[in-house]
């Protein structure tokens, strides 16, 4: 997925998942610049199919470059969107007669 910063200050980003036995992403923290987009990988490991979702976390970030520890602050202002993640069953192979 492409995350864009279409603010005027640069953001710091944290991406978290409702299972992270089952997904990985890359990378977890980062700092967007305005006007610039960041690629994030997100792999979902095979599992039963259920209901997950990926937030990914953002907050003006004008003086930290380590964004991992800007996030360890505790006055930020975040603001969060949810991507809401539904498996779908694979279809299973025709059986030979």
């Amino acid at each position: 997925m492409t995350v864009t910063n279409i603010t005027d200050v640069r953001q710091g980003m944290k991406i978290k998942s409702s299972d992270n036995k089952l997904f990985k992403v890359h990378p977890v923290y980062s700092n967007v610049d305005p006007g610039k987009s960041l690629d994030v990988t997100v792999k979902r490991e095979a599992a039963a199919v259920k209901s997950d979702k990926i937030v990914i976390v953002t907050a003006p970030n004008k003086d930290v470059d380590d964004p991992e520890k800007f996030f360890e602050k505790t006055d930020l202002k975040l603001s969060t969107s949810v991507i809401r993640q539904t498996g779908k069953a694979a279809a299973k192979p025709e059986e030979k007669k």
